[in-house]
């Protein structure tokens, strides 16, 4: 606010000497006018940059350095105006949402420890990260929850993509100490309808990840 009013003083000063026709004492003004710009420019752009390391620090999980699920309020609401666009220009705009749960990750926890954990869900992490579209949205939600968002997605081919994921994860390995440990995940699917919001799909998508969990014969649960 204080450089404002300089400004708006040293704009007034300047109109002034214009107007008695005093062309140095406006050049001076003119010239003191830029340099408080280009220094009120340096200081709105180092503003912008704390912001932004400050939304990283608050949005962004350390561990995987996914999203969490701070950084999740701003993909949903990123995605609702993309999808209220398709509405008004009558696009269709599917999305999918797989909200995944490591298997037997709690006794893996316990028999070698947190530690050994956190690379799990690491592994987990950037293995499934590697393996998404990069306009797809993979959010570690808590512990070894996470949430896939499939922007654009109809859902046979997000189910598609979950199927070929639970395969991928199942060849993939984890070794701790010449010791393979197995890595898969439970997954409940669902596709966002117009009167459902956000967090009425995740909720869902975690109960059907929870009734996948119980399958003996599925790793993925849908609606």
């Amino acid at each position: 606010m204080e450089e404002l009013e300089i400004l708006k003083r040293l704009v007034a000063n300047c109109k002034l000497a214009i107007n008695i026709q005093d062309h140095d004492e406006a050049h001076q003004y003119l010239d003191e006018i830029q340099r408080k710009l280009i220094a009120c420019n340096k200081k709105v752009q180092k503003l912008k940059a704390n912001e932004e390391k400050l939304e990283k620090l608050v949005t962004i999980d350390k561990l995987t350095g996914l999203r969490n699920s701070h950084g999740l309020e701003l993909v949903t609401n990123r995605l609702n105006a993309r999808i209220e666009r398709a509405k008004h220009d009558k696009e269709k705009f599917p999305v999918c949402l797989a909200y995944m749960d490591l298997n037997n990750f709690k006794p893996i926890n316990d028999t070698y420890g947190h530690h050994v954990g956190d690379k799990m869900i690491a592994h987990f992490a950037k293995t499934v990260n590697s393996f998404i579209r990069d306009t797809d949205y993979l959010i570690r939600l808590h512990g070894d929850e996470f949430l896939c968002i499939m922007p654009n997605t109809n859902f046979d081919d997000a189910h598609k993509t979950m199927e070929k994921l639970v395969d991928k994860l199942t060849r993939s390995s984890f070794v701790y100490k010449e010791k393979e440990l197995e890595v898969s995940t439970s997954i409940g699917l669902v596709e966002k309808y117009d009167h459902e919001t956000f967090e009425e799909c995740i909720q869902l998508a975690d109960k059907l990840m929870y009734k996948a969990k119980k399958s003996t014969y599925s790793y993925i649960c849908c609606n």
